[in-house]
């Protein structure tokens, strides 16, 4: 399976705007991409507002088929029309889950995790970059259970490669910093590291925890 991570760079402030437009979406109109949803996020750093989404695929012919037809889709005019301007830019990274990290574990875990925190509780995400050739250590130390809490671990294969994308419990993450990274795992592989705090969608059909 293809794992697509969306990230929309809103204009400065527009996070509640955004989640406004969804009022718009008419009822239905992208199941298509919804049913392969793993949920919608917020997040806010250095003056930026962000959303980021992940989606899984079966394969490329999947994710085509399923985005042209909802952005074919005429009732969804208004919605676009009222969204795309709060948008500033969008990137899509695309990646891979690990074995030992298999993607209906992550979705079951977003639900179990929705279920067990409190309302608005959010999810950590770190980014690593690795340096060519290390990311096969890495997977191997995440074999043996170095960092609590994770959810999902997912490896880039296109654009910027060697980075490995992980999901952790916000409440695990509290007691984990980027000095245990580079520390003992994974090493001297590790060259960037960015964290983000990802805040659920208030929009009930876009939160992770409806899935």
């Amino acid at each position: 399976m293809l794992i697509e991570r969306r990230c929309y760079q809103l204009r400065p402030g527009a996070t509640n705007s955004f989640w406004q437009a969804q009022e718009l979406r008419a009822q239905g109109s992208l199941h298509a991409l919804m049913e392969r949803s793993y949920g919608f996020y917020s997040e806010t750093a250095q003056g930026e507002d962000r959303i980021v989404s992940l989606y899984g695929y079966e394969d490329f012919q999947d994710w085509q088929a399923r985005t042209q037809q909802a952005y074919a889709d005429p009732a969804l005019l208004s919605y676009f029309q009222a969204v795309r301007p709060l948008i500033v830019e969008q990137e899509s990274m695309w990646m891979r889950a690990g074995e030992q990290y298999p993607v209906n574990e992550f979705a079951q875990g977003l639900r179990r995790y929705g279920r067990s925190t409190p309302k608005g509780t959010a999810l950590c995400e770190w980014v690593l970059a690795l340096r060519p050739g290390s990311v096969p250590q890495a997977w191997a130390d995440l074999q043996h259970d170095a960092m609590p809490g994770v959810l999902g671990v997912f490896s880039s294969f296109t654009g910027t490669l060697n980075r490995l994308v992980i999901w952790q419990e916000h409440e695990a993450a509290q007691a984990w910093d980027t000095a245990s990274f580079t520390a003992d795992w994974p090493g001297k592989g590790v060259y960037s590291i960015k964290q983000h705090s990802l805040k659920p969608s208030p929009v009930p059909d876009l939160s992770p925890w409806q899935i």
